[in-house]
């Protein structure tokens, strides 16, 4: 699907469509555990919107964010409205348009064409589309950081269309988003300048990102003033404002955004990893779901490293490396005996092992011993929610990240 072609927007919604995703709903813990399980892989929450590893299309940053965008979206309005029927394409490219409209009035184009006649509304949506994204690329021109600030706010995007679709939205619903959209985006420039004096120390990268957040012209001249306080003494996580009622996913997207920027640096000292941990309790979140959202954030970059360019020339991918690995390590280890089981269910995994454990195994064998470990590890109901870096996790890696006394008693 290519957005330079045209009919690519009604061809994202049928596809989306016709994999019905409103079903997975009963599958998980919190009732916006499919929206994070949906759209984290695709970079959104994190600003760098990418193609899944499966793609073989060739795309601009720009069009890449495209996709994203309107996939989270379709994906959004079939979870939130249940199961697809005849109508709903036509239904989800009018709650997209109306929802846009409402929230960008700088962004929609006249309905009807010089010669009076009524435009299409999925033209009408790929324009929206368009201009939303290039008026973000143009804020963020020339600046990594910017660009990461700006494409997080596609994030945002998504999140308030959930709310939409949800209460089935009206104009007044829609007056009351555009308010929330500069709230959060106020919530996360909080956000980042905490997580960024979280060792009293403000790097280069951090004051970069922050810098461009005032710059932005979406905050009024108040706020700035307020903001650049924030960067130069800093701003205790008490100070940032969550309600109980807020959702998981905008606590998990706010959390993992801290990660990021705390990764900004090239590493996680003591000071950082308490403060992300004082965060998440903040937050009301777990310490299960603090530590996957270290390794949600940790395996994106793993599983993406080749195609971040500027964002991995500013991380350092063995020090990440080793830091997923081991955590992922850790809460392998609380899971053996449930491990051991999913294992043994499969004989040929379990002689493949065996082989192993005598002599190296060949590629082919190598490759179905970690496609067919990937799969046991991927299936235990804490994992579910994230998506491993299969092709990082090859199989040295993933032998090495098994316990060895897991391996030994399937094996015996």
């Amino acid at each position: 699907m290519d957005p330079s072609k045209k009919g690519w927007f009604r061809n994202v919604v049928q596809h989306h469509l016709s994999n019905d995703k409103s079903n997975r709903l009963k599958e998980y813990r919190h009732p916006d555990e499919p929206v994070y399980h949906l759209v984290q892989p695709t970079g959104l929450m994190y600003g760098i919107p990418v193609l899944s590893k499966d793609s073989n299309v060739q795309l601009s940053p720009a069009n890449i964010s495209k996709i994203q965008l309107v996939d989270g979206l379709v994906n959004i309005y079939s979870i939130s409205r249940g199961p697809a029927n005849g109508h709903d394409i036509e239904q989800c490219i009018q709650s997209i348009y109306t929802f846009y409209k409402g929230l960008f009035p700088d962004l929609t184009l006249s309905v009807r064409n010089w010669l009076g006649r009524e435009k299409n509304i999925e033209r009408l949506c790929e324009s929206l589309v368009d201009r939303r994204i290039s008026k973000l690329i143009k804020k963020g021109k020339g600046n990594i950081w910017a660009s990461f600030f700006n494409n997080t706010q596609l994030f945002v995007d998504v999140y308030l269309f959930r709310l939409y679709c949800i209460a089935a939205g009206d104009d007044i619903l829609l007056e009351y988003l555009r308010s929330l959209r500069e709230e959060i985006s106020l919530t996360t420039l909080k956000v980042i300048a905490a997580a960024a004096h979280a060792n009293n120390s403000v790097v280069k990268e951090e004051r970069e990102l922050f810098e461009f957040f005032i710059a932005n012209n979406f905050l009024q001249e108040e706020k700035k003033r307020i903001a650049r306080e924030y960067l130069e003494h800093g701003i205790g996580i008490q100070k940032i404002t969550i309600e109980d009622s807020d959702s998981w996913v905008l606590k998990k997207f706010l959390l993992e955004l801290s990660i990021l920027t705390i990764w900004s640096d090239k590493e996680l000292d003591d000071l950082e990893i308490g403060f992300i941990g004082d965060f998440a309790r903040m937050l009301g979140l777990s310490d299960m779901d603090r530590e996957l959202s270290m390794l949600a954030v940790e395996g994106f970059f793993l599983d993406f490293w080749s195609t971040l360019h500027e964002i991995a020339n500013r991380l350092d991918g063995e020090v990440i490396a080793e830091s997923f690995l081991r955590r992922l390590n850790d809460m392998l280890s609380a899971y053996e005996s449930e491990i051991v089981h999913r294992i043994r269910e499969s004989r040929s995994l379990v002689e493949h092992l065996r082989q192993a454990s005598v002599s190296e195994p060949d590629e082919n064998t190598r490759a179905m011993i970690s496609s067919e470990l990937l799969e046991v590890i991927g299936t235990l109901p804490v994992l579910r929610v994230i998506k491993l870096p299969a092709e990082f996790l090859g199989y040295k890696r993933i032998i090495k990240v098994l316990p060895k006394k897991m391996v030994q008693q399937v094996i015996r």
